[in-house]
């Protein structure tokens, strides 16, 4: 029997937060679209193919509808085209404009994922440098404060903001 590595091992710690948001979801789709006449084998498989939660759940009542797949497919594309905005158009306008202003620019995106992909655009174009600025990661009404970690990043971003051009 061979003892599993250290990198395994971490990898399911950082994997395991993620899977107890997907998993729930993934079986509420499932139900719901067996429940609207789809095969239990075939809400597997989407959930293995489109990874789109948003795209998922609004395939539910197309099928439930009869609409045919190149309905389904056409309008899987329309809602994934908001992530065209967040790829190099974007980049290349931000890049753009922080040149022109020669001081920090504030970009506000909807989710984490939107900020390292614009972030990492723009770095790759060279001509200025993107910082993340972690969000909190807790809610209000959380009881419990962020991760000091996650407040070190915040502060020395914030410290290092004045020299910044």
């Amino acid at each position: 029997m061979q003892i599993p590595d250290q990198r395994a091992l971490s990898a399911i710690g950082l994997t395991a937060p993620v899977a107890v948001g997907y998993v729930p979801l993934g079986l509420v789709f499932g139900l719901l679209f067996v429940q609207a006449g789809g095969a239990p084998w075939l809400a597997v498989l989407s959930s293995v193919i489109v990874f789109a939660g948003a795209a998922q759940f609004m395939m539910v009542p197309m099928l439930a509808a009869g609409l045919p797949v190149s309905a389904i497919l056409f309008a899987t594309l329309v809602i994934n085209l908001r992530h065209v905005f967040y790829g190099l158009p974007l980049a290349l306008a931000v890049s753009s404009y922080a040149g022109r202003k020669g001081g920090p620019v504030l970009v506000a995106v909807p989710d984490g994922y939107a900020a390292r992909s614009l972030r990492d655009d723009i770095n790759q174009l060279g001509s200025v440098t993107a910082e993340l600025f972690p969000d909190w990661e807790i809610l209000p009404y959380d009881l419990y404060s962020p991760h000091p970690d996650l407040i070190s990043r915040r502060l020395d971003l914030l410290a290092r903001l004045p020299g910044m051009n």
